[in-house]
This record gives structure tokens, sequence and C-alpha cells, in this order.
């Protein structure tokens, strides 16, 4: 089984993006490297199925492999919910 890289995500050659595990997937870590939060534009981490600010721990969803690094649809820390 061979996987390329398209840039955002890996898939493997019949197109299928594979998982770490039956919901997470994998972003290229060069990729990765280049974003920042859009809110404090601090380090972004890959933490279940979500990229998460290590600065403001604000967590972003995934849609397809896409980041969505929207401020307004972003995931507040519990504490700033309340």
């Amino acid at each position: 089984m061979t996987i390329r890289s398209y840039g955002i995500i890996h898939r493997k050659e019949d197109g299928a993006c594979p998982m770490a595990d039956a919901t997470r997937p994998i972003i290229d870590p060069e990729f990765l490297a280049l974003l920042a939060c859009p809110a404090c534009h601090g380090e972004l981490e890959l933490r279940d199925d979500r990229l998460a600010c290590v600065r403001c721990r604000r967590r972003y969803r995934i849609e397809d492999g896409i980041p969505i690094l929207l401020i307004d649809e972003a995931e507040l820390p519990p504490e700033v919910r309340s």
C-alpha cells in the first residue's frame, strides 16, 4: 500500500483517506507547521479530530481533510464558554 501526499492530508493510491485511528485524519506535518491560530497566531497541534492552539486553546474542526480556521467557528476552552 503506497501513500502519496497531496499537501493537506495523505491519501492512499485508491484515493481513500487513511486514518491514524478510526476518527483522526493525518495532516501533513510540513503543512501543519505552516498553520497558525487565526485568533492569537499561536502554534496549532493535531488533537483528536481537531487542530488545537497551544496558546489560546481554541479548537478548529477538520472537514474532509481541510482545517476550518474560522475564529467564529472555533470551539472555545471550557473556562471561556461559561
